[in-house]
C-alpha cells in the first residue's frame, strides 16, 4: 500500500498527559464518593479495591477464572467472526438469502441478552450457553459489516478487472478482502466490549463452574463491594487487551495485499526475462445488430441501437458523439463487461480475445501505488517491468511511490493508461483516455499509445477529431 500503509496513528506527549490527568481526576471522584458513603459494603474506595486486586492475581483460582472465561468467549466470538464474515458476504450477494435472514438477524439483535440466557440454560445447560450467548451477540455486529461494505464497494473496479481476466483469489485477497476490512475493524472493536460484557453476565447467571462470572457472584452473595469492582476491573481490562489484540490481528491481516503486491514489483524490477509478448495477436470484429435497453427512473426504457460495423485486426478506430450517445455503452459491450439487448459482437476467432482497457472512471485501488495497481492485473514479471518503464515515462518517482488516491486526476488516468499499454492484449479499449490532462500531457500520451499499442487492435472513445488523427484513427460518429 505504498507509504501510506506505514502511516500510523501515535497518541502524543500531550494527548497521553491528559488521558492520564482525565484518569486521576475520576480516581479522586471515586475516593470522594466512596469516603463520603463511609460505608464498604456499598463503596469501597480505589485504594482498598487496589489491595483486594493484588490479593486476588496472587490466588491460583483467579488465573484459572480468567482462563475459563477466555476460552469461553474466544470461542463464542470465533465461531460469529466466521459465521458472520460468511453469512454477510453471501448475503450480499444474494437478494434471496439476505431477505431470509432479515427476521432472523432482527430477532437476535432486538432480544433481551438475559431473557437468552434464561432460554439457554433451560434448552442446554450453564457449560455452553456463554459461548452461545456471546455468539449470538457478536454475530450482527460482523454479518452487517460485511454485507454493507460489500453492497458499497466500486463495482467499475471489478468490470476492469474482469477484462483484464485476474485470477479469482488475487482478487479476494488484493479486492475484496480490503473492501470489507475497514468495517470489519470496526466492528471487532465493538465486538470486543460487547463479547466481554454478555460473557460475563451469561456465567454470573448460569454460574458454569470455575469463571470470573462466579467471582463476582460470590462477592455479591458476601457484599463484597471491593472484590466485585476488582472482578469488574478485570474484566475491563481484559476486554480491553482482547480489542487491541483482535485490532492488531486485523491490521496484520489487512496488510498483506500491500505486502504481497509490493513483494511483486520487487522481485519483477529485480529480474531479467524477454517474457510475455506485449501483443498476442491483432484481433478484428465484427457488430451486428447490437442494441441495449437500459431502464430509466421514469419507468419508460431507453434504447440505444448501434449501426453495424466491421473493425480489421490492428486498426485503429475512434468512436465519436455526443454525451450521453452511447460511446461508453458500446465500449462496454465490446469489452465483455455488459451485454447486448440485442445484436452480436463477433470475433474473428469465434472467441473473446485478450483485451486491456481504461474505463471512464477511474479504477485504481486507492490504497495502492501506481506500480502495485499494474502487479494486480499483470500475468508475469515482464508485464510489471513495462508497466514501470511506461510510468516512468509519465509520472515521476515522487508520484510512483504514493498510493492512487494521493494523486491528481491527471496522474491517475496516466497510471490507468500504463497498466493498458503494458497488458498483453489483441484488443486496446480506452474510454476517454484523456479527460483531465492538459496539453503538454495529453500530446505525450497520444505518443505513448501510438509507439506502445505494436499493432494492437485500438478502440477509442472521444470528443476532440484532433486526437483521433493524431493516432491515426478511423472516425465512427453514433
Amino acid at each position: 500500500m505504498g507509504n501510506d500503509r506505514r502511516i500510523r496513528n501515535r497518541r502524543s506527549p500531550a494527548a497521553f498527559a491528559q488521558g492520564a490527568l482525565a484518569i486521576i481526576a475520576w480516581l479522586v471522584i471515586w475516593q470522594l464518593i466512596a469516603v463520603a458513603l463511609a460505608n464498604p459494603w456499598l463503596l469501597s474506595g480505589p485504594v482498598e479495591t487496589a489491595r483486594t486486586w493484588g490479593q486476588l492475581v496472587l490466588t491460583a483460582g483467579f488465573w484459572q477464572a480468567v482462563a475459563s472465561s477466555i476460552a469461553r468467549i474466544a470461542i463464542g466470538y470465533g465461531i460469529a467472526f466466521i459465521a458472520g464474515c460468511v453469512l454477510g458476504y453471501l448475503a450480499a450477494k444474494l437478494p434471496g438469502l439476505r431477505i431470509f435472514l432479515k427476521p432472523a438477524i432482527l430477532v437476535v439483535k432486538s432480544a433481551p441478552v438475559v431473557c437468552v440466557i434464561a432460554l439457554l440454560l433451560v434448552a442446554v445447560g450453564s457449560h455452553v450457553t456463554t459461548a452461545i450467548v456471546v455468539g449470538l451477540v457478536v454475530f450482527p455486529q460482523f454479518y452487517h459489516a460485511v454485507m454493507e461494505s460489500v453492497l458499497a464497494r466500486d463495482s467499475e473496479v471489478d468490470k476492469v478487472l474482469d477484462v483484464f481476466g485476474v485470477p479469482g483469489m488475487r482478487r479476494a485477497l488484493c479486492v475484496e478482502l480490503v473492501a470489507f476490512g475497514a468495517s470489519v475493524r470496526a466492528a471487532t472493536a465493538t465486538a470486543a466490549g460487547l463479547a466481554w460484557k454478555s460473557g460475563v453476565a451469561a456465567e454470573l447467571i448460569g454460574l458454569p463452574g470455575i469463571s470470573i462470572g462466579e467471582g463476582v457472584y460470590l462477592a455479591k452473595i458476601s457484599l463484597d463491594s471491593a472484590s466485585i469492582i476488582a472482578w469488574t476491573a478485570t474484566v475491563i481490562v481484559l476486554s480491553w487487551l482482547s480489542e487491541k489484540f483482535l485490532l492488531a490481528l486485523v491490521d496484520g491481516v489487512m496488510r498483506l495485499p500491500g505486502r504481497w503486491l509490493d513483494a511483486r514489483v520487487r522481485r519483477a524490477l529485480a529480474a531479467k526475462g524477454a517474457g510475455t509478448p506485449v501483443t498476442t495477436m491483432p484481433m478484428g470484429l465484427r457488430i451486428e445488430g447490437l442494441a441495449c435497453v437500459y431502464d430509466t427512473d421514469g419507468g419508460v426504457p431507453l434504447r440505444l441501437d448501434y449501426e453495424d460495423l466491421a473493425v480489421a485486426p490492428g486498426a485503429r478506430l475512434c468512436v465519436m458523439a455526443p454525451s450521453g450517445a452511447g460511446k461508453t455503452t458500446l465500449l462496454s459491450m465490446v469489452a465483455g463487461i455488459k451485454r447486448p439487448s440485442a445484436g452480436t459482437i463477433a470475433y474473428n476467432n469465434g472467441q473473446a480475445p485478450a483485451m486491456a482497457a481504461v474505463l471512464q472512471d477511474c479504477t485504481l485501488l486507492p490504497w495502492a501505488s501506481a506500480l502495485e495497481n499494474i502487479a494486480l492485473v499483470a500475468k508475469d514479471a515482464s508485464e510489471i517491468r513495462r508497466g514501470a518503464r511506461l510510468c516512468r515515462a509519465m509520472l515521476d518517482e515522487e508520484a510512483l511511490a504514493k498510493p492512487a488516491r494521493a494523486l491528481s486526476g491527471g496522474m491517475r488516468r496516466r497510471a490507468e493508461l500504463a497498466r493498458a499499454l503494458a497488458h498483453p492484449s489483441s484488443i486496446v479499449i480506452l474510454d476517454e483516455p484523456f479527460a483531465g490532462l492538459d496539453e503538454a500531457t495529453k500530446e505525450q500520451c497520444i505518443r505513448l499509445i501510438d509507439e506502445e499499442l505494436d499493432g494492437r487492435t485500438l478502440i477509442i472513445a472521444t470528443h476532440d477529431e484532433e486526437d483521433a488523427a493524431a493516432l491515426g484513427c478511423d472516425i465512427v460518429k453514433l
